[in-house]
């Protein structure tokens, strides 16, 4: 992990992302040789996850799918 200063950086930043696109490894920014931001690298994989994994399976219906079931309409009261 590379350490680098801010008044650096505020010079050479598009130095230092081109930099990191190629090596993958994030950058520390300090003041006063104490660390105070964190530069990280963009990763695509890092999206949200998938709202509707399901889309697109075979969905699969029973024949008897609309058949009354006497259970549910005791458990109803009816």
């Amino acid at each position: 992990m590379k350490k680098i200063s801010i008044s650096e950086v505020r010079n050479h930043l598009p130095f230092l992302l081109d930099e990191m696109a190629v090596s993958n490894e994030p950058i520390v920014v300090t003041r006063h040789g104490k660390p105070v931001a964190k530069i990280l690298p963009f990763h695509k994989s890092q999206s949200k996850p998938e709202r509707y994994p399901l889309r697109g399976l075979p969905i699969r219906v029973s024949k008897d799918f609309d058949k009354p079931v006497p259970e549910l309409w005791e458990a109803l009261g009816k």
